[in-house]
């Protein structure tokens, strides 16, 4: 069975780029993932859970002994109380609509790419496409183009294929 190498290149190139963009985004979103999932926990464990709840969640049985569960939930029970009592300390509703709204920057930060993030990509890009005919490149850009879109603005798109095609 005789093998096609020239069919293969584009599939190759076009895994490639999709490859590139995700390795650009994933250690911005890895960021986000961890600091959101600390202030959900540490807001819940401060503000919104009882003992329980926070025992349960925390899976407290498998790492606490009996004496160390109970004191965290004496200790926590106090806190809680006071916290009922003192209504005023914190806005819990308005903490959430905080936190909402900085979770939603949060995720609006990790989705933006700097400009020398971009200027990177260009230099990968011109890599690739200095191999490639006019056509392939188009094709290439055409195929890959949802990828693009997270990255590039359309006409920044048709500029890096424009300057770096034959």
């Amino acid at each position: 069975m005789k093998i096609n190498y020239e069919s293969l290149i584009f599939p190759i190139i076009v895994m490639f780029v999709i490859l590139l963009i995700v390795a650009f985004l994933i250690p911005k979103l890895i960021k986000l993932t961890i600091v959101v999932m600390a202030v959900y926990l540490l807001f819940n464990i401060g503000y919104i859970w009882t003992s329980q709840e926070t025992m349960t969640v925390l899976h407290a049985d498998k790492w606490m002994n009996d004496e160390s569960q109970e004191k965290f939930e004496t200790m926590y029970d106090d806190f809680y109380k006071k916290r009922e009592e003192n209504p005023g300390i914190v806005d819990v509703n308005k903490v959430k609509e905080m936190m909402d709204t900085t979770i939603q920057a949060a995720k609006q930060d990790a989705s933006e790419v700097t400009d020398k993030e971009k200027a990177s990509m260009k230099e990968y890009w011109a890599l690739i496409f200095d191999s490639l005919t006019s056509e392939e490149a188009r094709n290439l850009a055409e195929s890959t183009k949802e990828s693009w879109s997270k990255v590039f603005t359309k006409d920044e798109m048709n500029q890096i294929v424009s300057e770096t095609t034959k």
